[in-house]
């Protein structure tokens, strides 16, 4: 997606009462999540593009946290006919625009009003003007955004504003620019800069903003375009827009409660051991490209019981378990609705490598009457795949993974399910809430098969279930 920031204000007719009927209803972020869902994969079902051109207005005004606004988009400056009207709360609204083309945007307060010098009844708006830019356009010669000149400005900021909330500033001196060639959906504003007075982009509507698409089919009549050359179009400096509907870079330690049910079995030895323990971790969540996810997690935790073992074997004998338990896995994944232009909601398969360590009961250790066995540490290296479900709000987030790995050598299976919330508590704050659940099983014998006859398989299974709370350090 891409923003559009707007800041002042400028004094427009009022032309219409707001038509209240026609607003569309508002939803609550998971009713918008199933519906983009939904519309995304039916298009797609159906042979019709997802999505057309992303854009994201956002207003700079003083807000009242309960006012509606009404906000209109338009492909003209008069607003004849509008592709939007709608009634919104907040400081921004994310939806497409049909085509390439030059569109202009209001924002009035309804009910607001004054009267001007000439006795005119006006509403207040925020407005804005920007160029949709499409990379599937074929065309003779780039295109050319042209306005008409703006009194004491000494040069123009052009903002070429990509959907990975990438954002170059051009700045040029003349009131014309030559696109580049642009390879995804691009928005284009113009600002003119004043020595003394503050300039950002979208402060006022320009009704003067004209593209030359150049593109090959044009309109009967009209001569066939033909190449110019660029202006002198110095590259100032890049920036990049935090967008909490965009990607998002987050890093997380915990602490954690888990209980734990661990079975180990050689031959006639059956234990079974139940404990509750604490525990803490880290993880994290990194959307560094377009549709590419790395993700993984590691915690610790003691596994410490004291059982009295079967009698008929160990009479009188109470066997202490005390072993030292972790677990880290990371997968390499891809969002394929980011193939769609959707990035709020994540459907992500991925390939996962995990370590974990179990207690077994050596695999040569022959178990015999009165002496119970001593519980050595097993390190396990599993390989297998996950898949993991969420929404990235912007106030709150939440990711549902869960993966399935295997190893060969002792039979390995790991199967993990979690849940990681993460609640927002500034722009790079939040807190971390999660649920845990880990199966995991291994088996082993003596290599050399009459030793393995005569000892049997030694195997281990636990099931670890519990609780995380954390903080994170999130970026967008």
């Amino acid at each position: 997606m891409l923003e559009l920031a707007a800041a002042g204000e400028a004094r427009i007719t009022k032309s219409a009462a707001i038509d209240k009927a026609t607003a569309p209803a508002k939803s609550w972020p998971i009713g918008r999540f199933f519906l983009m869902l939904a519309a995304v994969l039916g298009s797609y079902l159906n042979g019709i593009d997802a999505l057309a051109l992303p854009v994201t207005i956002a207003w700079d005004l003083p807000l009242i946290h309960a006012e509606t606004y009404l906000l209109e988009l338009s492909g003209s400056p008069g607003f004849g006919e509008t592709i939007l009207k709608l009634e919104v709360k907040g400081t921004g609204y994310s939806g497409e625009v049909p085509a390439e083309g030059v569109y202009h945007w209001r924002l009035s307060r309804p009910g607001l009003t004054s009267t001007n010098q000439q006795g005119i009844e006006t509403s207040i708006f925020a407005s804005g003007s920007f160029v949709a830019l499409d990379p599937e356009v074929k065309r003779l010669s780039p295109p050319r955004v042209t306005w008409d000149k703006v009194d004491k400005a000494e040069r123009y900021k052009v903002y070429l504003l990509g959907p990975n909330a990438n954002q170059s500033v051009v700045t040029v001196t003349t009131n014309s620019f030559l696109v580049p060639k642009v390879d995804e959906p691009t928005m284009l504003e113009v600002v003119p800069f004043t020595e003394g007075r503050r300039t950002t982009r979208g402060y006022r509507m320009d009704q003067s903003l004209t593209l030359i698409s150049g593109a090959m089919v044009q309109a009967a009549g009209t001569p066939p375009l033909v190449p110019v050359a660029a202006p002198l179009a110095p590259v100032i400096t890049t920036e990049t827009r935090e967008d909490p509907r965009q990607r998002r870079h987050l890093v997380y330690v915990f602490g954690d409660g888990l209980s734990e049910t661990m079975e180990v079995q050689k031959l006639e030895l059956d234990l079974n051991s139940t404990t509750s323990q604490a525990g803490g971790g880290a993880g994290i969540w990194l959307n560094p490209a377009a549709g590419l996810i790395l993700s993984g997690q590691a915690d610790y935790h003691e596994h410490q019981d004291k059982k009295v073992t079967q009698p008929s074997l160990f009479p009188d004998t109470q066997l202490t378990i005390n072993q030292s338990r972790y677990n880290a896995d990371f997968s390499v994944g891809y969002n394929l609705l980011d193939l769609f232009g959707v990035r709020r909601v994540v459907f992500a398969i991925a390939g996962s490598a995990a370590m974990t360590q179990l207690p077994m009961v050596p695999a040569e250790t022959l178990v015999t009457f009165g002496t119970p066995p001593a519980l050595n540490k097993t390190r396990l290296s599993l390989l297998g795949a996950q898949v993991a479900v969420g929404y990235l709000g912007q106030y709150a987030s939440f990711m549902l993974e869960g993966g399935g790995l295997t190893e060969s050598t002792s039979k390995g299976r790991l199967i993990y399910e979690r849940l990681l919330i993460d609640i927002y508590l500034g722009s790079v704050v939040s807190l971390e809430f999660g649920a845990l659940n880990r199966d995991t099983q291994a088996g082993r014998c003596a290599k050399a098969a009459d030793v393995c006859l005569a000892t049997g398989t030694s195997t281990i299974h636990t099931r670890e279930t519990g609780f995380l709370l954390g903080l994170g350090v999130v970026m967008f």
